[in-house]
C-alpha cells in the first residue's frame, strides 16, 4: 500500500491521475451519498417540505435516469428522461434544480471530477406555465373572515403579516411579543423561507384575535395546531364566501394570494416602497412592486382624473418657459438672451467680474458679489 501511494503522488500531483478522494468516490453508489446530502440540508435550516421534494426528486432521477454510480451521469441520459415527461417546464425546472444542488454539493466535496449538469439549459417557460395570483379585495376579505370560523385568525395573521403557509405552521407562543409599546413576532431563521430572523410588527386587530386565541388556554407550543387549512379546505371557504378561485382572467386566489394582499394593502395605503418591501422580507424592490402588488387594484383612474386639465397645462408652459436670470426673480428680457457672454474679468483683488450685456445696477439695487 505504501509502495502504491508513493508511485500514484507523482502522478496526481501532475494531473496525470485523479485524487484518490475523487476515485473513492466515484466507486459509491449515488443513493448513498443522499442521505449525507439530505442532513446536511436539515443543519443548515431548510423547510422541511423543500427538504422532502428535493430528497424525492433525486432519488427519481437516480431510478428512472439508472444512476448508479456517477459514471452513468450525463446530459443525454438526463435530456432523455426530461423528453419523456409529461408535466410543466416550471416542475421539470425544479426537478434539474435538485439534482443539480446534489452534485455541485458532490463536486465541492471532492468526490465527483465535475459537475455533470453544469451546461444544462432549463426547460423554456411559457407565459402561461407561470401561476399568476391576485389579491383580495376588501370586502372578499371582511366575507372570508365571516365564514372562516376558528381559522379567521389565521387568515387575518397571514393578511396583516405576510407569513407564508409552513412559516404560520412553524408559528410558537415564544415567537409571538403581544405586550408592550410595539406587539410583533419574531420570526425564527429556522422557520423562514430565506433562513434569516425577521422582526414583524402586528396590527391591532391581529393582536386582539391572538390575544382571544390564547385565552382559550391552548397546551401545545404552536400558536396554530391543526389551524392551518389545506387547499381543499381553503376552496371550500372560498366556496362559502362567493369568491372564485379562478377570475376571468386567469389569476388564482389561493393561500398565498394573502401575501399578495399583504403587499397591496400596504402600497394602496401609501406606504414607501422601500418599506413595503422590508415588511414583505423581499430582497429585490422589483419582486414587491411587479409580482407582488396587485395592480389591478391600484387607484389608476382616480390617479389620471387628478392631472390638470389641458388650459391648466398651458398656463404651467407658459409660466416655466420664461427664463430667469440665476438668483434673481426677474424674468431676463429676450433680447439679451442672443447676447453671448464674456469670458469672466479676475482681478486682482480676487473678485470675479463677469461681464454682461445689460447694465448694471448701482446703488441701493446694485447686487452683492460673493469672494471667491
Amino acid at each position: 500500500m505504501a509502495r502504491k501511494a508513493f508511485r500514484e503522488a507523482p502522478l496526481e500531483r501532475d494531473g496525470l491521475l485523479e485524487p484518490k478522494s475523487i476515485r473513492e468516490g466515484q466507486a459509491v453508489p449515488l443513493v448513498n451519498y443522499v442521505e449525507e446530502f439530505i442532513t446536511r440540508l436539515r443543519k443548515a435550516g431548510r423547510d422541511a417540505r423543500y427538504i422532502y421534494q428535493v430528497e424525492r426528486h433525486i432519488l427519481k432521477f437516480c431510478k428512472e435516469c439508472s444512476w448508479t454510480y456517477f459514471k452513468d451521469v450525463g446530459r443525454d441520459s438526463f435530456e432523455r428522461w426530461r423528453s419523456r415527461q409529461d408535466v410543466e417546464p416550471k416542475t421539470l425546472n425544479e426537478h434539474q434544480s435538485s439534482a443539480s444542488m446534489f452534485f455541485t454539493w458532490l463536486f465541492k466535496c471532492g468526490r465527483i471530477p465535475s459537475q455533470p449538469l453544469a451546461g444544462v439549459e432549463k426547460a423554456r417557460l411559457r407565459g402561461t406555465d407561470k401561476r399568476e395570483r391576485r389579491a383580495f379585495t376588501g370586502e372578499e376579505l371582511q366575507i372570508l373572515l365571516a365564514v372562516a370560523g376558528d381559522r379567521a385568525v389565521v387568515y387575518l395573521t397571514a393578511v396583516y403579516t405576510g407569513l407564508r403557509r409552513g412559516e404560520l405552521k412553524a408559528l410558537e407562543w415564544r415567537d409571538l411579543h403581544l405586550d408592550g409599546d410595539t406587539p410583533h413576532i419574531r420570526a425564527r431563521a429556522s422557520t423562514t423561507k430565506n433562513g434569516k430572523a425577521a422582526s414583524l410588527p402586528l396590527h391591532p386587530d391581529v393582536v386582539a384575535s391572538l390575544r382571544v386565541l390564547q385565552g382559550k388556554g391552548h397546551p401545545e407550543p404552536k400558536v396554530f395546531p391543526r389551524l392551518v387549512p389545506e387547499m381543499e379546505l381553503f376552496k371550500k371557504h372560498l366556496a362559502l364566501a362567493g369568491i372564485a378561485y379562478n377570475d376571468e382572467r386567469g389569476r388564482n386566489a389561493d393561500f398565498h394570494s394573502l401575501r399578495n394582499t399583504f403587499a397591496t394593502i400596504l402600497t394602496l395605503n401609501g406606504a414607501p416602497q422601500r418599506e413595503v418591501m422590508e415588511l414583505m422580507r423581499h430582497s429585490d424592490m422589483r419582486l414587491t412592486a411587479k409580482v407582488y402588488t396587485d395592480a389591478g387594484q391600484l387607484p389608476l383612474s382616480k390617479t389620471m382624473n387628478a392631472l390638470p386639465s389641458v388650459n391648466r397645462m398651458e398656463q404651467i408652459v407658459e409660466l416655466d418657459s420664461v427664463p430667469t436670470r440665476q438668483n434673481e426673480s426677474t424674468p431676463v428680457p429676450p433680447e439679451n438672451l442672443a447676447a453671448p457672454l464674456e469670458r469672466p474679468k479676475i482681478k486682482a483683488s480676487g473678485f470675479v467680474e463677469p461681464a454682461l450685456s445689460t447694465p448694471v445696477p448701482s446703488g441701493k439695487n446694485a447686487p452683492v458679489r460673493n469672494r471667491t
